[in-house]
């Protein structure tokens, strides 16, 4: 059964461990290389910093831990501002959907009839209390 490196597993469900096929334990024992250079020495600490970001997002992932302690380990191997990169590029996809909601409901593209009864239901709320 492949996995993807989202950790996404259907047939898996809830379980302990291995959502992503311990992932971890493959870098921790198969990324094993000389290391002649510093780059080498640097990047073989790097790794050791991406395999426990790894078994923290499996964790999590498998419902060990908690959503949000994998975030410290992701950290340790991302460069300063790309959490806030990702972050800001994600607000903007959402920003431009939203316009586009916008766009097509203000130009009678979207039945609104919904957002009619809600708005009816949030005044019957409020000329009640």
């Amino acid at each position: 059964m492949s996995v993807g490196l989202d950790g996404a597993n259907e047939e898996r469900g809830n379980m302990s461990g291995g959502s992503m096929n311990y992932l971890y334990c493959k870098l921790e024992n198969d990324a094993d290389f000389k290391q002649t250079t510093p780059e080498r020495k640097a990047f073989a600490l790097h790794l050791v910093k991406v395999a426990k970001a790894l078994h923290d997002i499996e964790w999590v992932d498998s419902y060990n831990y908690r959503p949000g302690d994998e975030s410290e380990a992701i950290r340790a191997c991302i460069a300063p501002g790309m959490a806030l990169e990702a972050a800001i590029e994600a607000a903007n996809e959402a920003a431009k959907e939203l316009r586009e909601e916008l766009e097509l409901a203000c130009a009678g593209k979207r039945p609104n009839a919904e957002l009619t009864e809600r708005r009816a239901e949030a005044t019957d709320k409020t000329t009640d209390a």
